[in-house]
């Protein structure tokens, strides 16, 4: 499916997470594929728009971090991440995801969000080496 939704921009398109909580949209990670060497991976904290590092997330020391961080997201993809977290808001009526914590993997091709997959429990925010202050963000949440 990922290949079939290539621009000439993004031959292979960035992955956007929304990661959910108690059914309703929190963060979405943004994962870029097409750089050299380590791939981009960047967080967005939906209700203020805020751009949140690595640094504030894992314990993890740079060389065993395999994603690296653009930096402060572009204004377009600030705007393709609030319209999966957008998309995942309207499809997650639809599903019992009431004391939940997943992700709904999408991509954004212009004004078309294409489903991935739901995720519970999501492999990149449940690791050991998460920071104390990062849960107690995601816990807040509800």
């Amino acid at each position: 499916m990922e290949e079939a939704l290539f621009t000439q921009n993004e031959p292979i398109p960035r992955d956007f997470k929304v990661y959910c909580i108690d059914g309703v949209p929190r963060i979405v990670g943004v994962f870029n594929r097409n750089q050299e060497g380590k791939p981009e991976f960047d967080l967005l904290d939906l209700e203020r728009e805020l751009f949140i590092p690595w640094s504030e997330i894992f314990y993890w020391p740079p060389e065993k971090i395999q994603w690296k961080t653009a930096g402060r997201l572009e204004n377009t993809l600030v705007d393709r991440a609030i319209q999966a977290g957008q998309f995942a808001k309207d499809i997650l009526p639809m599903i019992d995801a009431t004391d939940l914590f997943m992700s709904v993997d999408c991509y954004v091709v212009g004004a078309n969000v294409y489903l991935g997959e739901l995720t519970p429990r999501p492999g990149a925010v449940h690791a050991p080496d998460l920071r104390e202050r990062f849960i107690r963000f995601l816990l807040a949440q509800n």
